[in-house]
């Protein structure tokens, strides 16, 4: 049995949390997984522990300190782990330099970020990391581009896995009758969504969309915008919500399971600063919703302009808003581009891939690094 330890921040409800929640519950029987993080809850660390994978919460907040290191220290040398697999910034420090310290036979770094905002000492810093590690997986070409020419990660280093999302459906007209009741909006609402932690509207701006509103709302009296998501930006977005005097078009439904979000969705909003991947576009694109986007990072890699969705410019309410009205006159245009996405991501953005992507990863390195299991 191959023994695998992932090391991350948090298991709560993001994405680099569900893609290891598909590992655990997908891996091939050749694989045993067990997880360090620093808060584990909710739905996701449940399908963890379901899947017949441990996970170990440190002591300490979330941050690197003394603390974190012998509490992971303590659960290695408990574990034995034949690979150990970081993730987050800060689990890829945790992973990188304990890895090291145990001699584990295969240390693996993760770049799950577009990090457009690192300081150049914090890309030296995940530079020396990737030293420490047998290889750094970048979960876009663009992520791989960027640990290459600005982190200055060594190219033989970088290994490509883009990431996966579980299958959704497409939403059937019982499935949006269901998931509009759900969240009390009316039947023949014109329905515009977003699916996001709101912890950083630097980051995701979803305050841009909410900008747009009073603009869809003069031209479409029925449009409603569905926000997905919580966290603490959560209270300065309902007050610009009631500032710009549309709280009668916005709902916020807090952290919902995303089929249900989605099948609620009439048009998919996403116009992120920055993105490493955009996991919640691949899912909106398997739930054939045409989308509006930055197509900034590894969104770029997901969506097809102009056939899938609109793309607009960072900090651009005027364009969100004119892309929501053309989809709403344009109800053809809003099925087309939903299939193509759909086609496009069954192809390319399962998890069933992604699981497989990594375990080729795993064995790869096991044989690489000469290791007995």
């Amino acid at each position: 049995m191959i023994r695998v330890l992932h090391v991350l921040p948090w298991i709560t409800g993001g994405g680099v949390e569900r893609r290891r929640a598909s590992i655990a519950e997908q891996s091939t029987q050749e694989f045993q997984h067990a997880f360090f993080t620093f808060q584990s809850k909710g739905e996701l660390a449940q399908r963890i522990r379901d899947a017949g994978a441990a996970i170990t919460d440190g002591r300490d907040n979330g941050l690197v300190s003394h603390r974190a290191f012998v509490d992971l220290v303590r659960v290695v040398r408990e574990y034995k782990p034949h690979i150990i697999h970081g993730a987050v910034f800060e689990g890829v420090i945790l992973a990188a330099t304990v890895g090291q310290l145990l001699r584990v036979p295969v240390i693996i770094g993760e770049e799950t970020s577009d990090a457009t905002n690192r300081s150049p000492r914090g890309h030296a810093l995940f530079k020396a990391l990737s030293m420490l590690t047998h290889r750094t997986v970048a979960i876009s070409p663009q992520v791989a581009e960027k640990l290459e020419k600005t982190t200055g990660v060594a190219p033989d280093k970088i290994h490509l896995i883009m990431n996966g999302v579980d299958p959704l459906k497409e939403p059937t007209l019982a499935m949006r009758t269901t998931a509009r009741a759900q969240f009390n909006l009316p039947e023949n609402a014109y329905v515009l969504g977003t699916m996001a932690r709101l912890v950083d509207d630097s980051h995701k701006r979803t305050s841009d969309i909410l900008r747009a509103m009073p603009q869809i709302a003069e031209k479409i009296p029925n449009a409603h915008l569905l926000i997905c998501g919580s966290g603490k930006e959560k209270e300065m977005l309902e007050k610009l919500t009631r500032d710009l005097g549309v709280q009668n078009h916005v709902t916020f439904a807090g952290t919902v399971i995303p089929q249900d979000g989605f099948s609620a969705m009439d048009v998919f909003v996403h116009v992120a600063q920055r993105e490493g991947f955009g996991l919640a576009v691949a899912e909106a694109a398997f739930c054939a919703l045409p989308i509006i986007t930055t197509g900034v990072g590894g969104i770029a890699s997901i969506v097809l302009p102009d056939q899938s969705a609109r793309i607009v410019s960072v900090g651009d309410p005027r364009a969100i808003a004119q892309a929501a009205n053309e989809f709403y006159n344009h109800p053809e245009l809003r099925e087309r581009f939903g299939q193509k996405g759909r086609e496009y991501a069954v192809v390319r953005f399962s998890s069933e891939r992604y699981v497989r992507d990594v375990e080729a990863l795993y064995r790869m390195l096991l044989k690489e690094r000469k290791v007995r299991v």
